[in-house]
């Protein structure tokens, strides 16, 4: 009874406490409320303009200053704090409870230049539906906030929730800071040097907008990480928005928009970006209508990590002016990159769309549209192409690099080298391209789809070591001055290449090996012999077919001229692949038909492969199984090979359809006889596994059903 008594007068006793403090009702000052609260108190500010210099807290309670209703627009902005002195309007320092400051307005004279306006050292300050007036002065050293640890105290706790900073705020500086922007609208504003620079243990910015900023001389964002808790942005719009943004040691950024920005008086000084990290994570990225204005420095990059690089559906569209627009280094080789499900389409770039160096995998991405052409400034002699994955850190790296693209599409890029290629030195790379399509891209120089100098040693072709590996991948309608598809050197395994045209060969320039695939040069049945597949110029010793279906001007070994019964063979109409930009008031790709590329029966590459194995994939292009043996071909010892090229015949979908001819008659009949009588899995219409008179039954119930 005595403890429950206790407890009871205590509660008492505290809500005694929690009073409101009326300025300048009950108070004539800030500082006289303020000296007279208590813990648990409010101190409430009536409309008005409070020139209230050095007003200071310094005490360990918790504490709340408000306007009379701080969810009045009206109210917040006539409750306003300032200071024309150097001395700044408020410092709270060494308070370990919450300091909460609600529904005021904090505007800075243009006299007030370099202590912050807002000092907190050592404690825990919350604003919430406040306002941050920074005035229209040109240059501040000093920023509207400041905090820090003060004399080597315990670090600061800001949280600025559901408010908006605009106009000159300087320079607001943040050490050893736990940071947190919630719900905060940064705009119309300027700032001389950075808005915010923060040695932090942390910063955290959720649901927030930065829009139509000033640039800054640094990172409007510069950001020590001094904890190594990364620098997280959620949630976050940023629009209109010119120079650098942010930089930091770890960044995450998820569900993050970036918009119309990228330019402006600075822009980016050689080996920075719009945003730089040292480790950089991404879960969910637009970045849409961005302009980078180079100014005459050697390399512009728009998003930029220098050691690890983990990205995931980030979206890249309509972007123009940077040399590269998504740029890692891995440059502590202890990690590998990953891009994965990830859009760039429609993006104009001087150099590359992607460069990314080292170890690393691309996986689900879409490059869509993409130009690449050479810097109009003639800073870069090269125009490099859509990706460039260099094996090596802009050095001399000695090391084997894995790069991996899977499942990925690549479609009407143009300029440059193809989709792939570096001018760099690469030294011992291993490329592999798998599940991957390639359609309707151009290059000036080297391969459509891939390019590899012997002399410069380009990632395809590593110092004679590792050719990039293309397996189970689609090339239709892809031209170059040079290779249709490849330069310098490449493998292609299980893959589908129809109708790319070259300067000098419509496969490849330069060594080549092709192992159970097709090759069309012209989608005829017989292709014409005049076409040239490959050029044999560098090593012939290498260049080869093996098990494929090719034009008969090809050499190599079990290879085949036939037609390979395409389901529908490509076709572009008859006015080229893609869109001619010497018309620019015709889309000639509007009748482009990159075919369907799938077996029809009696296709020659149906359970062809050389090997009989599954060497790589159990599922196609398509991800239908591999080794399904054809019931429409006879059982003549091939069993458990799979098919010639990309995709797997998957048989007919009608049962009844038992000779395979595309339709239901009564040669079906006959065809169901004779598989029966052969113990044909064709006969096995009601698909119990066996082969019984009942089938017969069950091929009349199919017939009349139709297909």
């Amino acid at each position: 009874m005595r403890s429950l008594l206790a407890a009871v007068v205590s509660v008492l006793a505290a809500s005694a406490h929690a009073d409101i403090l009326n300025v300048p009702g009950d108070f004539p000052t800030i500082q006289a409320a303020l000296d007279a609260a208590q813990d648990g108190d409010e101190i409430v500010l009536a409309p008005g303009v409070y020139e209230s210099p050095g007003v200071l807290f310094d005490r360990s309670i918790t504490l709340t200053i408000r306007s009379t209703d701080p969810t009045d627009a009206q109210v917040v902005a006539s409750t306003v704090l300032t200071d024309a002195t150097d001395a700044g309007v408020l410092t709270v320092r060494n308070t370990n409870s919450d300091f909460s400051i609600q529904g005021l307005t904090f505007a800075r004279p243009a006299e007030q230049t370099s202590d912050p306006f807002i000092r907190i050292e050592s404690a825990r300050v919350i604003f919430s539906g406040c306002r941050f007036d920074g005035g229209d002065a040109t240059t501040r050293s000093g920023g509207i906030i400041g905090s820090d640890s003060g004399n080597g105290g315990d670090s600061a706790f800001v949280t600025i929730r559901n408010s908006e900073l605009f106009g000159d705020v300087g320079r607001m500086v943040f050490g050893d800071t736990q940071l947190v922007f919630d719900g905060v609208t940064v705009r119309d504003g300027n700032a001389s040097f950075s808005w915010f620079e923060n040695n932090s243990e942390s910063l955290t910015v959720e649901d927030s907008v930065f829009v139509n900023l000033e640039p800054a001389a640094f990172h409007q964002f510069d950001i020590t990480n001094s904890s190594g808790t990364p620098a997280v942005f959620e949630r976050v719009t940023i629009a209109d928005v010119p120079g650098r943004f942010l930089r930091a040691r770890d960044i995450a950024l998820r569900d993050v928009t970036v918009e119309r920005s990228g330019t402006g008086r600075f822009a980016f000084d050689d080996g920075e970006g719009f945003i730089d990290a040292d480790a950089l994570t991404i879960d969910g990225l637009t970045v849409r209508d961005c302009v980078i204005d180079r100014f005459g420095i050697d390399i512009a990059w728009f998003i930029n990590a220098n050691d690890r690089l983990n990205v995931k559906g980030a979206v890249f569209e309509r972007n123009a002016g940077a040399d590269i627009w998504l740029h890692g280094i891995n440059g502590d080789f202890q990690s590998e990159y990953l891009i994965e499900d990830s859009t760039f389409r429609d993006n104009l770039s001087n150099y590359a769309i992607v460069e990314v160096h080292n170890s690393g995998t691309f996986r689900g991405c879409v490059f869509e549209r993409n130009i690449i052409e050479e810097d109009p400034q003639g800073l870069f002699s090269e125009a490099v192409g859509v990706v460039a994955p260099f094996g090596f850190t802009r050095g001399d790296l000695n090391g084997f690099q894995r790069i991996r693209v899977d499942r990925c599409e690549f479609r009407y890029n143009s300029g440059g080298r193809g989709p792939f290629g570096t001018p760099g030195r690469a030294v011992r790379n291993n490329v592999l391209v798998t599940n991957t399509v390639f359609e309707g891209n151009t290059a000036e120089f080297g391969g459509a789809a891939a390019q590899g100098n012997i002399n410069t040693a380009a990632v395809i072709y590593s110092e004679g070591q590792g050719w990039i590996t293309f397996r189970q991948c689609v090339f239709v309608g892809n031209s170059s001055d040079q290779g249709g598809v490849h330069f310098g050197g490449a493998r292609y395994e299980s893959c589908v290449i129809a109708n790319n045209t070259g300067g000098t060969a419509s496969l490849g320039f330069g060594s080549a090996a092709v192992i159970d695939s097709i090759v069309v040069t012209d989608g005829s049945a017989v292709p014409t012999v005049s076409d040239t597949v490959f050029d044999f110029t560098f090593d012939p010793a290498f260049v080869d077919s093996l098990h494929s279906i090719v034009p008969p001007d090809a050499q190599g070994t079990s290879t085949t001229s036939l037609d390979p019964l395409f389901v529908r063979p490509p076709n572009n109409g008859g006015d080229g692949w893609g869109d001619d930009p010497a018309t620019p008031d015709i889309d000639e790709s509007l009748n482009d038909d990159f075919g369907d590329l799938r077996l029809r029966p009696g296709s020659p590459a149906i359970d062809a492969d050389s090997r009989g194995i599954m060497r790589f994939f159990e599922t196609d292009l398509d991800g239908n199984a591999r080794l399904r043996d054809d019931p429409g071909i006879p059982d003549d010892g091939r069993n458990g090979k799979v098919d010639i090229g990309a995709y797997e015949f998957q048989g007919s979908t009608c049962l009844a359809d038992v000779n395979q001819d595309g339709s239901i008659t009564p040669n079906d009949f006959n065809a169901w006889i004779l598989a029966f009588n052969a113990n044909s899995p064709l006969a096995d219409q009601n698909r119990d596994g066996e082969v019984r008179q009942n089938d017969f039954n069950a091929w009349i119930l199919n017939f009349n059903a139709g297909c």
